[in-house]
């Protein structure tokens, strides 16, 4: 939370824990508490992205595809990617060099595509391995936040 890359960021993009991913509930209350704006992910299946919208409480989101929560676009204003100044990322495994291993959908990796902002994978140190297996759409981390460390991958 004391992340100085963490507290300059005016918008981070975060995502809700889906399965076994790390936790997020008390970074986006501390986001919430130090004025920052919040995005959060939608899915959005038919067209196989993501789509993104500011929450300004948790009341905002509601479950939504693959029983994950998400904003709910009823009530959540749709936000510009090029306003992202920080993005974290969920992940299945993770190596030192900002390679990521994701559920296998791929939105992630064609929203990160698309994005200049930093890019932060958060894992628990258990999923950081030696190497992920990497192919021509993935896209890689600037940072990795485990419990213990802060990995700068200096992928890009």
């Amino acid at each position: 939370m004391s992340w100085p890359i963490l507290a300059s960021a005016t918008t981070v993009h975060c995502y809700m824990a889906w399965r076994s991913e790390v936790d997020t509930t008390n970074l986006i209350e501390h986001l919430f508490r130090q004025g920052q704006k919040v995005v959060l992910p939608l899915v959005d299946i038919r067209k196989h992205v993501l789509d993104h919208y500011y929450i300004q409480s948790f009341s905002d989101a509601t479950t939504g595809t693959f029983g994950i929560h998400e904003p709910d676009p009823k009530v959540c204003v749709s936000a510009k990617i090029s306003d992202l100044d920080l993005v974290i990322v969920p992940g299945v495994a993770f190596d030192r060099r900002g390679h990521r291993l994701g559920s296998g959908h791929g939105y992630y990796d064609r929203f990160l595509a698309r994005i200049e902002s930093l890019r932060v994978g958060l894992a628990f140190g258990a999923q950081i391995v030696d190497e992920v297996p990497v192919n021509g759409l993935d896209q890689a981390m600037d940072f990795i936040v485990t419990e213990g460390e802060i990995i700068s991958c200096g992928a890009r």
